[in-house]
């Protein structure tokens, strides 16, 4: 399964609807759009400009925002996917802006098949290290390369939370989706046991279940139970 996950193009919230018969449920932790520094003229000639941090709304512009998502499964989070997403498309904004769809949603409502470049991947090892450690440029081409650091992709993002639920052994990835319309490159860490997930759940911290995802996980269930009881034998 984690072969299948690690090549995944968009549709890992199927692999993990289809794995363990239950709902998904991406919980959106993070959705802001950059800001972009416009140059404004000043008065006193050359070496005089300087910059507005406003958000440019020109269409003919590209539009970047930083995302964190987390998919649960069961009212557990099996994977968080860091994400930056270069949007060209006016349609796509305002799914983006709203902040309840999932990037392969977009792509789907855009009736594209985005191209899938997988550039990185590994598993954690003890204390949470990672065995190749690279910094990306979104739209770059292919995703280019183009420094080493330590760390991962995204590891300065503030909303990156360094807690023991992504922790050893869990494998991780970063690739590439493109299409005309938007390009997002992605990071995903997924839990050591994605693929083990017990239910009912059962977490260490309460506060860390999905309320909506238990509620939802639980009403399947019903549902599923009383076709079977109803079914024609």
């Amino acid at each position: 399964m984690e072969r299948i996950a690690l090549t995944a193009n968009g549709n890992l919230q199927r692999i993990f609807s289809s794995y363990y018969d239950a709902p998904v449920v991406v919980r959106v932790d993070r959705c802001s759009r950059r800001r972009r520094r416009r140059r404004r003229s000043g008065r006193g000639g050359r070496g005089d400009d300087d910059y507005d941090d406003d958000i440019d709304d020109d269409d003919d512009d590209d539009a970047i925002w930083d995302r964190v998502v987390r998919i649960q499964v069961r009212g557990v989070s099996v994977c968080r996917a860091t994400s930056v997403l270069r949007v060209k498309c006016p349609r796509c904004r305002t799914l983006i802006e709203d902040g309840t769809v999932g990037i392969a949603q977009v792509f789907r409502y855009l009736n594209r098949l985005p191209t899938f470049s997988l550039l990185d991947a590994g598993r954690k090892t003890e204390g949470g290290g990672r065995m190749r450690r690279r910094t990306y440029v979104v739209g770059g081409g292919g995703g280019d390369c183009h420094e080493e650091e330590e760390g991962s992709p995204f590891d300065n993002d503030d909303d990156h939370h360094r807690d023991d639920e992504f922790g050893m052994g869990g494998i991780w990835r970063t690739y590439e989706l493109r299409s005309e319309e938007m390009t997002c490159l992605i990071h995903e860490e997924f839990r050591g046991d994605a693929w083990d997930v017990p239910y009912p759940f059962s977490l260490s911290d309460p506060s860390d279940a999905d309320p909506h995802a238990a509620v939802t996980a639980a009403r399947y269930d019903d549902d599923r139970d009383d076709l079977a009881k109803n079914r024609p034998k």
